[in-house]
């Protein structure tokens, strides 16, 4: 079970999160995050940041250089007719993709 503390903003994405996040996940096998910087993008609906992470000279494993955080901004209740927000959607499509056997 993982000991990830959930997020819900991008500020909260700091190097100490980052690095139990993708040491926790098998991806940072030794070393740290040592800073995290944000593109943000707005979009009608949501929030896209792309994190670019910096590491420690002793970090290894995968170790990604920047990973998505996506939000959205007004989640499906704000929305009325759920079909159309694009968050939903999404959601939607990784929900049924998940359940689909591999071909």
């Amino acid at each position: 079970m993982s000991h990830i503390p959930f997020i819900s903003d991008p500020a909260e994405i700091t190097p100490a999160w980052l690095t139990q996040a993708l040491g926790e996940n098998g991806h940072l096998t030794d070393g740290r995050v040592t800073d995290v910087s944000f593109d943000e993008r707005m979009k009608a609906d949501r929030q896209i940041n792309r994190v670019f992470v910096t590491y420690s000279d002793e970090a290894r494993g995968t170790r990604p250089a920047s990973i998505v955080f996506k939000q959205s901004s007004n989640g499906s209740r704000n929305v009325s007719d759920v079909s159309t927000c694009a968050a939903v959607r999404e959601t939607m499509f990784y929900e049924q993709s998940s359940q689909r056997p591999p071909t």
